[in-house]
């Protein structure tokens, strides 16, 4: 069962259970597989317009090898291509976000562009004498 508290994701594939979790050793093995930064590591996933699918996978790889070192990396692969792209990407997307204390994402086909944030959403809709 997974531990929410410790950013663990529990999904069913193939009829199976898994746990991803992204762990501070999984987000190094990010980093040196993107070659990026931590903050880059986070810039880069903050929109679908930025993120391959190949990059997805990777994620979805590495945040197996914590709590399922019993699979190899072809069947990490062949798990991966059990589930549907978007499946895979919202899969993944939660459970690195949840890595991080959010509990929560849900990633829309067509996500909003940075910068551009749904009205009535910015600092100025929380100021005195506004709305």
């Amino acid at each position: 069962m997974a531990n929410p508290h410790r950013g663990e994701f529990e999904f069913e594939a193939a009829g199976e259970k898994y746990i991803l979790r992204f762990s501070a050793n999984a987000v190094v093995d990010l980093e040196e597989a993107f070659d990026v930064t931590l903050g880059q590591l986070g810039e880069r996933f903050q929109s679908l317009d930025a993120v391959r699918l190949a990059d997805i996978r990777t994620m979805f790889c590495v945040g197996l090898e914590d709590k399922h070192r019993d699979l190899t990396k072809d069947q990490r692969i062949k798990l991966f291509g059990e589930l549907l792209p978007m499946e895979a990407t919202q899969l993944v997307m939660q459970a690195f976000q949840r890595s991080f204390g959010v509990s929560e994402v849900v990633v829309a086909e067509n996500p909003p562009k940075p910068g551009n944030p749904p009205s009535g959403t910015g600092p100025a809709s929380t100021e005195t004498g506004v709305g």
